[in-house]
Parts: structure tokens; C-alpha cells; sequence
């Protein structure tokens, strides 16, 4: 992707956030409105011998307050979500500008007794690792970290992987998906797939 494209859905992101967060302050004051409401209303039900209008009244407001707070609870996942976006992008950047930092290294693949991979500097800092790696998965981490340490010569396997890699090519706002969903934490493969599903 282009860094003309990048910096657009950066734009997309900042205009999805900016309305985020002004749902946010709206449910802040729903919360806190229903929650003194609802407190309003069982003090009068205490002082009016627990009258049916009074319990009535607290019951609902308190309803309110649960669904505001569900509600909430619901969109604060959803903005953590798209600031997770947001600095994927970013990374992405910062990557065009070789600028690695923000990408694991794989400095814990460094194998001085390995045939190759120590003299070719595949893992380290501004390594083959380091460059390519977006993998947000140790179970995917350590199998990228397999295939270049143990370089097949199999011509159907290799056609294979680069089949997959020219059809990840093409997907790239699902790839931004994929890499925000998984990154803040190394996420187990069952844990990612529920959570792809549910945004």
C-alpha cells in the first residue's frame, strides 16, 4: 500500500474516533443521569412507605442506568479497537520510512550455531525478521521463524505459501483488521477468531 493510501485511512480512523468519542461524553451524562435518578427515586420510595410509583420509577431509571452502562461498555471496545487501527497504520508508516521499531525483531531466534541465519542477519534488529514479521500470534511468530531457518526446497510447498501471500496481498483492510485485533496482547489462535468475528 502507498503511503498516500495510509495516510487516508488514517484520516478515516481520526474521523471514526473523533465521533467515538462524542457517543462517549453522551453516555457519561446518560450514566450519570439515570444512577442520580435512579437514587432519587428509591430515596422517595423510602420516605413514602416503598410506594408502587416510586419503586416503579427506580426500577426503571436503574434499567436505564444498566443499558447506558452496557451500552458504554460496548462502544469503549470499539474505540480501543479503532485506536488499535489507528496505530497499526501508523506503524505502517513508519515502516515505509525504515523505521522498524514499532515490529518484533525475533532477537530471541538469534542462533549464533545455526548455518545461516546468524552470518545473513535474519533475526535482530533491521533484520529479514524484523522487516517482514506482522504476525500477532506466538504460534504464528515461531512458524515464521521455522520457515526461515528451515528453507524448504519443495517446489509445490513453496508455490503454495506464495499463493497465500499474493492473496493476503489484496487484502489489506482485512489485514489491518487482523494485525489491531491481535497485537496488544499475544493472543491465542481460538481467542483471535471469536474477537474478528464479533467487530
Amino acid at each position: 500500500m502507498r503511503r498516500s493510501e495510509y495516510d487516508k485511512h488514517i484520516l478515516e480512523e481520526d474521523i471514526i474516533l473523533k465521533k467515538l468519542h462524542k457517543n462517549s461524553k453522551m453516555f457519561l451524562w446518560a450514566k450519570l443521569g439515570t444512577f442520580l435518578a435512579a437514587i432519587f427515586f428509591i430515596y422517595k420510595s423510602v420516605f413514602n412507605d416503598f410506594d408502587n410509583y416510586w419503586m416503579m420509577a427506580f426500577g426503571l431509571f436503574i434499567t436505564l442506568y444498566l443499558v447506558a452502562l452496557f451500552l458504554d461498555s460496548k462502544l469503549q471496545r470499539k474505540i480501543v479497537l479503532h485506536e488499535h487501527l489507528k496505530k497499526t497504520l501508523e506503524n505502517e508508516i513508519a515502516y515505509l520510512n525504515r523505521d522498524f521499531s514499532p515490529f518484533d525483531p525475533g532477537l530471541d531466534f538469534i542462533d549464533p550455531a545455526h548455518p545461516y541465519s546468524f552470518d545473513l542477519d535474519v533475526f535482530g534488529n533491521e533484520s529479514f525478521f524484523h522487516r517482514i514479521n506482522r504476525t500477532v500470534t506466538d504460534l504464528g511468530r515461531k512458524k515464521l521463524a521455522n520457515y526461515l531457518t528451515n528453507l524448504t526446497t519443495n517446489i509445490p510447498k513453496i508455490l503454495k505459501r506464495q499463493e497465500a501471500l499474493r492473496e493476503l496481498a489484496n487484502l489489506v483492510k482485512w489485514r489491518t483488521h487482523f494485525i489491531a485485533v491481535g497485537s496488544p496482547t499475544k493472543v491465542d489462535l481460538e481467542t483471535l477468531s471469536a474477537e474478528l468475528q464479533t467487530n
